[in-house]
């Protein structure tokens, strides 16, 4: 499961987000008693509103993070409809420019009026009094910035908006900034506060790609007309004027819903224990905890639900919230990596770059893998590398490469040379054309020749690729770096309608000069133009689609979609993608996307998703486009995907089926793996109860041999929601008798009938048996029901490297030859290595336990496995990393790292999947911390989990 472990960043400490200037002066300057200059000060004004309803009469305050002192006017309290006006004056020399925290804070003396249904003792649109919001402080965040020396005018220069959301998503960027998110540019603020708005608002059920709760005000929700843009007017059939009222755009309305929603309380709660209830519920939902999420996406679901104005606005509860979306996308994986900077690659490569200030520290020193020379671009002497004219260095290689993640090492010396805003770009004809693969803002170097890894989503092969370096980390004219390393998956990706025959289909085309076929013709400049007949914009009742049937099966995990030459409001802005392997008849909808936006006209933007199934049609369905526009139009479109995909391997010919209980053979276990949505295994417990997690209901394949599973599917049954699975997890086993668990999760629910759900497992050893087991279904009913239930995997699995032969085996201590290191690599969990550390002590970060193989060959490791001993929890491992060497031991590189684990059985089998391309001839596991701090040290087993070559 994935939690908040996305906080951890490899970035610097929080640094000065601005800087301050002001004169100084050496012993030889004048004495400042002999120089008749009054230092300025310069002034701010700061307006906007709080939105709670209005809050009127609370406290304004605002404070710099960049810990500059800024002095606050007198007035500084809401008025009656909860506007500010606060003047911000600087210390006597000093500008402003800054990112500053604004709170307003609800005293005795304010009021607020209420925007749900029943505010305590309040009804809706009526005034609360001072108790039921007194000590409820609301917070946002903004970049002030203006020119030395301004003066007041009674002009705001700059308007923020304080509300329930900004409150929240301010304290989720702080708790960021905490854990060394770098934010010392607004730039990097900005980027901070979307990716924590999009955090936010899934929490709460909403996913959507381009809403910011810090840049979207809201409007009031205690009366219709606040959410009223005018009316439209047009003639009926009969010559008569027919008016209809035009409310804001939809993502509004459903913010300004969310932000009410924190008003609705009980007589004996008030706002300020709601939310500090909703901060609690964040964070424990955060850590992967599905109780509380649960409990917070409720809250707000049933105060939706009652708003008075919800249904007026066209909406309802579910249309806001969706009660079962996960918290996080399951984590998606190339698959194995594999280096792609390898000596026989780079043999025939040719490499380039904007400039080099001489031969000794050209482009291919990047390239040579030595930390000794370096790239130095001089750019002659012009000028800082920027968008218009950046720093760049390219390799192109004989043969194409699959590159989706990029290692850049640090330079010798003057850290202001580093690169921190740059794109990674890939081409295919020679760099005519490039197509941007990454972009990376705030890159930080904390040390000389310090190693950073760049992820992002690519497994499309390309001759070329460049690094655009637009921004270095002092605006310097010089530009350096000592190494780079490309990485890429193992088993890549192709542009199916590039490569695979099709035919394209469409809902209307405005005429054959737009049509469907130039949505897939690989030209930006032509695009595809759905007019719908003149019957208005796409909903969801009626969506505008494009299809592509493919003469034989492709996998796509990737959308990509190019917005055309013109029109942004033709944009689509809300759309899924459908996939199909029965001409049509039947859809199963991969991925969906809400608020998406274009910022130019042929952008390209890639939309990844999890699939590894191979499907013979793939639509594109759009429910709404950017302005709700009559026009919806794309300039071209890819569907990308694994060259080899996976299968369902639990329907794979001679796989047998069984289950704890089946109400009849019609609703038996196999009616779950016949593809067929329309029938159902149903457990009746022989009515003896609802599953529990001591006797759970249980359904089983039995492989004719073993395959790796990666992702579970569930597709809920036709009816009776309340016999769904809830609570469950999936169980694997080469003999059907001893088991081991990939995954397991609660609180799982389906919103709808026959709906799919997907469920990803950091699995890729083979099994022979795969269980899925439900301790608990949706509403403790003594039935459980599923329609289909999928095992779906790679056709390639990892094997335990360990087992291979002529491997040897070290350790810093063992207690003796029974529990030595070779103990640790038997395949026996009633062995164990023991390090006793000559009874010196706990491990530590200074003198960790290790153990250690030695491969005759090298080989890349993609996983790792520990299995705890029998005995003395005490002494498991907690933190430990994952070591690499090519050399002898003599030096080591970091593969992976881990802090604060824990077993919570004995022999208790733990996987721990991370992403390595790189070979090398020995691994060890470094611990630096046990469990209770114990001078014993050990485990049951270690398992190196990766392909076998």
């Amino acid at each position: 499961m994935n939690t908040l472990n996305m906080f951890k960043l490899a970035s610097t400490s929080l640094i000065a987000a601005s800087l301050l200037s002001a004169c100084g002066g050496g012993d030889n300057d004048p004495k400042i008693d002999n120089i008749p200059v009054v230092p300025e000060f310069t002034v701010a004004e700061v307006a906007g509103a709080m939105i709670k309803g209005a809050v009127s009469n609370a406290n304004v305050s605002v404070t710099a993070l960049n810990g500059s002192h800024l002095t606050i006017g007198a007035a500084h309290s809401t008025d009656q409809n909860g506007v500010f006006l606060v003047e911000l004056t600087s210390d006597a020399g000093f500008g402003i420019n800054t990112i500053v925290k604004l709170n307003v804070a609800a005293t005795d003396s304010s009021a607020m009026q209420c925007d749900a249904l029943r505010c305590g003792d309040t009804d809706f649109a009526q005034t609360t009094n001072a108790t039921a919001i007194a000590g409820t402080v609301f917070s946002t965040l903004g970049h002030l910035k203006v020119p030395f020396g301004n003066k007041a005018d009674g002009v705001e220069d700059m308007t923020l908006q304080v509300n329930a959301l900004t409150t929240l998503a301010t304290r989720l960027v702080e708790l960021q900034i905490s854990q060394g998110r770098n934010v010392s540019t607004p730039a990097l603020m900005a980027i901070a506060q979307a990716d924590m708005s999009a955090l936010l608002l899934r929490v709460f059920g909403w996913q959507t790609g381009n809403t910011n709760v810090f840049t979207m005000p809201v409007v009031a929700a205690d009366k219709l007309e606040n959410f009223v843009k005018g009316e439209t007017c047009e003639n009926n059939d009969s010559g008569e004027q027919v008016c209809s009222t035009q409310f804001i755009d939809e993502a509004t309305i459903k913010l300004s819903l969310l932000n009410a929603s924190f008003a609705q309380f009980s007589s004996d709660e008030n706002l300020k224990s709601v939310m500090d209830a909703a901060y609690s519920n964040l964070g424990s939902a955060l850590e992967g905890k599905a109780d509380p999420l649960m409990a917070l996406r409720q809250r707000i679901f049933e105060a939706i639900k009652i708003h008075p104005l919800t249904s007026e606005l066209g909406l309802t509860a579910e249309s806001v919230v969706d009660l079962s979306l996960a918290l996080f996308d399951e984590a998606s994986s190339s698959g194995p990596l594999i280096e792609v900077t390898t000596a026989s690659n780079l043999a025939g490569a040719v490499f380039s770059a904007r400039n080099a200030i001489s031969d000794a520290e050209s482009a291919s020193k990047a390239f040579d893998s030595n930390l000794d020379t370096k790239w130095l671009d001089h750019n002659d002497w012009l000028g800082a590398p920027s968008k218009e004219s950046p720093s760049w260095i390219q390799v192109d290689f004989a043969q194409a490469q699959a590159v989706n993640r990029v290692f850049i090492t640090s330079a010798n010396d003057a850290p202001e040379r580093d690169p921190e805003n740059f794109t990674v770009l890939g081409s295919n004809d020679g760099g005519q054309t490039w197509i941007t693969l990454a972009t990376i803002i705030g890159a930080s170097f904390e040390q000389r020749l310090s190693r950073q890894e760049f992820v992002f989503t690519n497994g499309q092969k390309y001759l070329s690729y460049r690094i655009n370096i637009t921004k270095n980390k002092n605006n310097d004219t010089l530009v350096q770096l000592t190494d780079i390393q490309l990485v890429g998956p193992v088993f890549t990706s192709l542009d199916h309608t590039n490569s695979v025959a099709g035919i394209a289909s469409a809902s209307n085309s405005i005429g054959d000069a737009e049509n469907q076929d130039k949505a897939f013709d690989n030209n930006p400049t032509t695009k595809w133009l759905d007019h719908n007949d003149w019957q208005g914009p796409p909903t969801e009742e009626k969506p505008s689609w494009i299809q592509m049937d493919f003469t034989e099966a492709v996998a796509v995990d990737q959308l990509v979609l190019i917005s055309a030459n013109d029109a942004p409001a033709r944009d689509p802005e809300n759309f899924s993608i459908l996939a199909s392997s029965d001409d049509g008849a039947t859809w199963q909808k991969l991925a969906s996307w809400e608020g998406e936006s274009f910022d130019a006209r042929g952008e390209r933007k890639a939309f990844s998703f999890t699939n590894q199934l191979a499907f013979t049609s793939y639509r594109l369905e759009v429910t709404k486009n950017k302005n709700n526009d009559g026009l919806l139009q794309i300039a071209d479109i890819d569907l990308v995907g694994l060259e080899v995909p996976g299968q369902n391997h639990a329907t794979v010919t001679g796989a047998t089926y069984s289950a704890r209980f089946s109400i009849s053979d019609t609703e038996g276990a196999a009616q779950a793996f016949d593809s067929d949505i329309n029938t159902k295994w149903l457990d009746h417990n022989d009515w003896k109860g609802a599953p529990t997690v001591q006797n759970p209901a249980w359904l089983q394949v039995a492989l004719p041999q073993a395959h790796a599973v990666n992702t579970l599917s569930i597709t809920s049954a036709g009816d009776a929601p309340e016999r769904d699975p809830e609570s469950f997890e999936l169980l694997a086993s080469n003999d059907g008798e001893n088991w081991i668990s990939l995954g397991a999760w609660a609180g799982e629910s389906f919103s709808e009938r026959s709906q799919q759900r997907i469920f990803g497992v950091a699995n890729a050893l083979p099994y022979t048996h795969y269980r899925l087991a439900i301790s608990k279904n949706a509403n403790n009913d003594g039935l459980v029901q599923i329609a289909e239930v999928g095992m779906v995997g790679p056709n390639y699995a990892f094997k335990d490297l360990t087992t291979n032969p002529s491997t040897a085996f070290s350790a810093r201590f063992s207690i003796g030859d029974a529990e030595s290191a070779d103990k640790a690599f038997d395949g026996d969990t009633n062995t164990k290595w023991l390090d006793h550390n000559d009874w010196k002590g706990a491990p530590s970060t200074e003198n960790p336990a290790w153990i250690q193989i030695d491969f005759s060959d090298p080989h890349a490791v993609s996983g790792l496995a520990i299995t705890s001993a029998n005995d003395a929890p005490e002494r498991d491992p907690e933190n430990f990393s994952l070591l690499g060497s090519n050399d002898g031991g003599e030096s080591w590189t970091l593969v992976s790292t881990w802090v604060g684990e824990s077993w919570d059985e004995r022999l208790q089998r733990r996987s721990f999947d991370f992403n390595n391309g790189f070979e090398f001839l020995s691994y060890r596991l470094s611990i630096s911390k046990n469990a209770n701090n114990d001078g014993l040290l050990q485990i049951a087993e270690i398992e190196l989990l990766g392909l076998d070559k």
